[in-house]
């Protein structure tokens, strides 16, 4: 059953990548900070918005190749997706004001670093799909989202609160937690507004518990509402 859960999780964020627009294969390159493209765009070279008092790339919907170069330094978000989005790697996403990555929908991030940005590392609004992602040392949570995240092969380590946070928005919906192979540890070291922190915090209104898949592990887990010192999912090594 649990394995059918993630597969069909899997399935419906790659099916739903499908209906980007034919737009998307037309391929542009990202030249200047600030830049708003639709569709498929990719970096020519490292992208420093040091100062730059907006979003460093905007995707109306589409997909950002990173081609191993880096975004860096906007004061706003690294990339910000308006609609779905994903965004590929090799390459890194850093020191950004806000969130390295913003996706107001669901949101697909493959063989990136998201690191040491100033608020979120990777924020999405429905969905996060995570595969070879190293997301550290940003000041808030590693990974965010209100519906569901699945993880595989990735590293969520050493941000300053959650790891991975799910139900941001006060456990209205319904959603869980799947990591495959997966590194979340030593997160919540400043534990930033809130008094409990945890490398996996997820809700439990009716929602199933966060899985653990083979080769992963956790440090501490907490019941999202559950109060101080709280509950917690006995799924980590500290729990």
């Amino acid at each position: 059953m649990r394995l059918r859960f993630f597969t069909r999780t899997v399935a419906v964020v790659i099916a739903a990548a499908t209906w980007l627009p034919a737009a998307s294969f037309a391929k542009s390159p990202i030249t200047h900070c600030g830049q708003s493209v639709l569709g498929r765009a990719y970096l020519l070279g490292d992208l420093d918005c040091t100062g730059f008092n907006g979003h460093a790339v905007e995707i109306t919907r589409g997909r950002l190749d990173l081609n191993g170069f880096t975004i860096r330094g906007a004061n706003y978000y690294g990339v910000h997706c308006l609609g779905p989005c994903r965004v590929y790697g090799p390459g890194t996403i850093t020191e950004n004001g806000l969130d390295g990555i913003h996706a107001e929908d669901w949101v697909i991030v493959r063989n990136a670093r998201v690191t040491n940005n100033a608020v979120n590392g990777i924020s999405g609004g429905n969905r996060v799909l995570l595969n070879s992602v190293i997301v550290t040392g940003n000041s808030f949570n590693g990974v965010e989202a209100d519906n569901s995240v699945v993880i595989r092969y990735s590293t969520i380590a050493d941000n300053g609160s959650h790891g991975i946070d799910l139900g941001v928005q006060n456990c209205d919906t319904a959603g869980r937690v799947v990591l495959r192979q997966t590194n979340a540890t030593g997160n919540g070291s400043t534990c930033i507004n809130t008094p409990v922190c945890a490398d996996i915090t997820a809700c439990g209104r009716s929602n199933p518990k966060p899985r653990l898949g083979r080769n992963s592990v956790c440090g501490k887990s907490y019941v999202r509402e559950s109060g101080v010192p709280g509950l917690n999912w006995d799924i980590c090594s500290e729990d």
